[in-house]
């Protein structure tokens, strides 16, 4: 494993002691330009499922929080193994990182499985239950389970993405994730508009182009023999002691993004409420500023992989010049991004629909939600510092309490005792995205991030045997 790991040696070096802005850039580019080539991949998706209707679009979006739920336990768990896997090749415990990674494979890929089937037979019964009827059930049913049926491919990548992101390989993940994307978008003109098989259509493609990536990543795995995720594959019968760490590091993520979820659905009933012209306007609202937002998730990302190495050395020093210098130029692209987006959200919104009441309202919505795109590159950033210092129950707390504590009964008190408009909706957005930043910078201020987190048993085991 030597030729393979000295490179990844060369790559921690650098982060423990090379330029920030530089490290930065170079971690949080490739994810930036993932995420905005997902974006991109979004919009046209978006863009060929509204050439079916308004009303598919409406459901489409609707059933997205709830895709969204079952891809949170995947996503937090690989981020837990990511921020314990980081700390490890920090500390130079090759060793230990190995383990860990053939263990996340192993482990994502059981779980994914179990809730594949789970959300394949729950799909009807919640989709109704978060109120949805006719057209927006119908088309969302056929929708969310063809992509539901390719979870467990969706948390096998999760798990690759997170190993090479610990080791601050971000470059190929992207390439992978390029590929993926570029072969959705050749299929979903063909299976919408030329097989015409609608949303399925839409959904079929997602789910080809993420089993293509799989294959890609098997075969990344079996050849590179001299690098750590090959050697994972020593390590793929679970361990229980390790799998517990991985747990208990990110579970609180899973747990925070879970709940998210279900604030997101709670909250598609609101919009939902007000009219389906409502509902396509919010997607196309989310969609648009989604694209600014997407360099801010990519800097969070590689904020956690630069404080876990850190912290695993010990450099408390480095660790808060990352967060300032991450914090500043998260805000600054935000800040670019939300101008651009005013100026140009007319043209961008007529791209996706020609129906007056959604121009409108898509239009008063994109207007408003701009104006919180600076606090999320903000709780991107401070979320990605705690979840690298392994005090993932920090990031859970917020990500709870800015849905459930803050937006949700905030929006309850706008539109049943002020009876506004979806405007009630809206507001909450920018004032609970507030709240939380405040809440994160004092939490951050009390310096309880500079120890470990304070450990804690499941309620089934009998006794503590994880190794900080």
């Amino acid at each position: 494993m030597t030729k393979s790991i000295s490179k990844e040696d060369k790559r921690r070096d650098f982060i423990l002691g090379g330029n920030l802005y530089k490290i930065i850039i170079k971690l949080a580019l490739p994810i930036m330009l993932s995420n905005l080539i997902q974006t991109v991949y979004s919009l046209t998706d978006t863009y060929f499922v509204s050439t079916i209707g308004d009303n598919q679009v409406a459901a489409v979006g609707f059933v997205w929080p709830m895709i969204f739920l079952y891809m949170a336990l995947g996503m937090g768990i690989s981020i837990g193994a990511m921020a314990i896997m980081s700390q490890r090749i920090g500390a130079k415990d090759d060793a230990g990182a190995v383990e860990v990674a053939g263990q996340t494979l192993s482990f994502m890929f059981i779980i994914s499985g179990i809730l594949a089937l789970v959300g394949y037979l729950v799909a009807p019964w919640l989709i109704r239950v978060l109120g949805g009827e006719g057209i927006i059930y119908s088309d969302g049913l056929k929708y969310s389970r063809l992509i539901i049926v390719g979870m467990p491919m969706m948390y096998f990548y999760f798990a690759f993405q997170a190993i090479k992101q610990a080791e601050g390989n971000m470059l190929t993940p992207m390439l992978i994730l390029v590929g993926s994307v570029v072969l959705n978008m050749i299929l979903d003109p063909l299976f919408i508009i030329v097989f015409k098989w609608g949303v399925e259509g839409a959904a079929l493609a997602t789910t080809l182009s993420r089993l293509a990536a799989v294959i890609v990543v098997v075969i990344i795995i079996w050849k590179n023999k001299n690098s750590r995720i090959h050697e994972a594959i020593k390590h793929l019968k679970l361990k229980k002691d390790v799998v517990m760490e991985i747990v208990k590091v990110g579970m609180p993520t899973a747990i925070g993004r879970m709940t998210s979820s279900v604030g997101f659905m709670i909250m598609n009933m609101f919009v939902i409420s007000y009219g389906a012209h409502i509902m396509t306007a919010f997607v196309l609202g989310n969609r648009i500023t989604s694209l600014v937002m997407m360099p801010a998730f990519g800097i969070g990302s590689a904020t956690t992989t630069i404080i876990g190495q850190n912290m695993g050395a010990g450099n408390l020093s480095r660790c808060k010049e990352t967060l300032k210098k991450t914090l500043v130029t998260s805000v600054g692209i935000s800040l670019i991004g939300m101008a651009l987006i005013y100026i140009f959200k007319s043209g961008i919104i007529g791209i996706f629909t020609s129906t007056e009441a959604v121009l409108t309202s898509a239009k008063k919505f994109t207007d408003i939600v701009i104006l919180t795109l600076p606090l999320m590159a903000i709780f991107q950033v401070m979320s990605g510092f705690f979840i690298g210092t392994k005090h993932t129950t920090t990031s859970m707390t917020a990500d709870i309490a800015r849905l459930w504590v803050f937006r949700i009964p905030m929006i309850i008190l706008f539109k049943y005792v002020f009876h506004m408009d979806e405007y009630a909706i809206w507001y909450p957005m920018i004032i609970s995205n507030l709240l939380t930043c405040i809440i994160l910078t004092i939490v951050y201020a009390t310096k309880r991030w500079q120890t470990p987190p304070r450990k804690w048993k499941l309620p089934f085991r009998k006794k503590a045997s994880i190794v900080e």
